[in-house]
C-alpha cells in the first residue's frame, strides 16, 4: 500500500454543479430603451422561454423575443456543455481533459453571447447568475491548468534513489 497524498479530482464536480445551478439565478437585464427591458435567467434563455417573448400578427418579434432569438442557442450550448462536463467529471473523476474542454466551451459560449448582445448596442446589466457561472467555469479551467502543470512537474522529476540502492553491495 502506497502512503502519501490521495489523488484529487482534477475537474471539480462541485464547481461544475455550481455553474449549472447559477444558470437558474438572475442572469442579466437587457435593455434597448427604458420601455424595452428584459430580465432573464440563464435557464430561461437556454430553454427558449424568455418572459414576454412574443411575435405580433405580422410575425415581428417584440424586444423579449429578439433577446430570446439572439441569445438562446449559445445559452443552450453553454448549459449543455456545463452539464456534460459535470457528467464526465462524476463518471471519470481522474480524467481532466473532456470536463475541462466542455467547461471551456461553456465559458466561451457565455462570453460570445454577451459579446453579441453588446454588439447589437443593447445595454446589458449582468447579475449574480452570469457572474457566478463564469467565475465557477473559470475556476474549473484554472484548477485543471494548475493541476496539469503540477502533474507534469512531478512526473518530470525522477524519484529520489533509495539509500539501499545507492550503497554498493560488498561481496
Amino acid at each position: 500500500m502506497k502512503l502519501g497524498r490521495a489523488r484529487r479530482r482534477p475537474a471539480s464536480p462541485l464547481l461544475l454543479a455550481g455553474a449549472v445551478l447559477c444558470s437558474f439565478l438572475p442572469f442579466a437585464t437587457v435593455s434597448c430603451s427604458e420601455d424595452e427591458t428584459v430580465r432573464v435567467t440563464g435557464a430561461q434563455l437556454a430553454t427558449f422561454s424568455v418572459p414576454g417573448a412574443t411575435r405580433d400578427d405580422s410575425g415581428e418579434p417584440n424586444f423579449a423575443q429578439q433577446v430570446e432569438d439572439e441569445g438562446s442557442v449559445l445559452a443552450l450550448m453553454a448549459l449543455l456543455a456545463a452539464l456534460g462536463g459535470l457528467a464526465l467529471a462524476l463518471l471519470r473523476p481522474l480524467r481532466r481533459g473532456w470536463p475541462c474542454a466542455l467547461a471551456f466551451v461553456a465559458l466561451g459560449a457565455l462570453l460570445l453571447d454577451l459579446g453579441n448582445a453588446l454588439a447589437e448596442l443593447a445595454t446589458v446589466e449582468l447579475h449574480v447568475g452570469f457572474i457566478g457561472t463564469t467565475a465557477l467555469l473559470t475556476a474549473v479551467l484554472v484548477g485543471n491548468l494548475v493541476g496539469a502543470i503540477r502533474g507534469r512537474r512531478r512526473s518530470a522529476v525522477p524519484p529520489p534513489a533509495s539509500e539501499s540502492s545507492a550503497r554498493p553491495t560488498s561481496a
